[in-house]
């Protein structure tokens, strides 16, 4: 990597020197800083920092939480990972009851046009739900999955917003919930089950 320093009251000819040339654009006076981040990289873009972080602006609305930190595997996938907690209520649709679910969210990110991109993302959790219908609770394992279509907004070098709606349907239950349990196979699940799930998301890279 080339880095190129000035001391004061040098003066720099970037016409007798190629390397001159190179260095010319991040010529500072003295008392300025030079920022490596922001300096080009191998293709003439400018770098940005392969690991971010992901809040949710609306779960919160519906008692859902979480945090989720993110690699950039390559330019066009970026890998996530992070923890969650879903403590939804509903007292008038279908899963009649309360969501006491200590999730661990796993997602894979695809860019396929600029900044639009698909995005499927696993919940494996354990929950504790408590039925409205019966007054039980059902302690278990369980996997829920979402796919969404999204388009980021950069904020700066640092923060976006990434908008995502997207839906989602429960894919397996150790312990299944009144209503759940009425469903004889995978698909019919699915049919009858599946969300919208409305999502913006704050995002930070660091």
């Amino acid at each position: 990597m080339l880095m190129c320093f000035v001391l004061p009251d040098l003066q720099v000819n970037a016409g007798t020197d190629p390397l001159n040339a190179e260095c010319q654009p991040y010529v500072h006076k003295a008392h300025q800083t030079i920022h490596f981040d922001d300096l080009p990289g191998h293709n003439g873009e400018v770098r940005q920092s392969l690991w971010s972080a992901e809040t949710s602006l609306t779960f919160h609305i519906v008692r859902i939480y979480m945090l989720k930190f993110s690699y950039k595997y390559s330019d066009r996938v970026e890998l996530g990972i992070g923890p969650a907690f879903q403590n939804w209520k509903n007292e008038d649709e279908s899963f009649l009851g309360q969501a006491n679910a200590y999730t661990l969210l796993l997602s894979c990110r695809y860019y396929f046009w600029n900044k639009f991109h698909v995005e499927l993302e696993f919940w494996p959790a354990w929950n504790r739900f408590e039925s409205f219908i019966d007054n039980n609770t059902y302690k278990g394992l369980e996997l829920w999955v979402e796919y969404k279509l999204g388009y980021r907004v950069d904020m700066g070098q640092r923060f976006y917003l990434n908008i995502q709606p997207g839906i989602g349907h429960p894919v397996w239950m150790q312990n299944k919930w009144p209503g759940v349990e009425e469903y004889d196979n995978f698909f019919e699940l699915i049919r009858n089950e599946t969300i919208f799930v409305p999502q913006v998301l704050l995002g930070f890279r660091f």
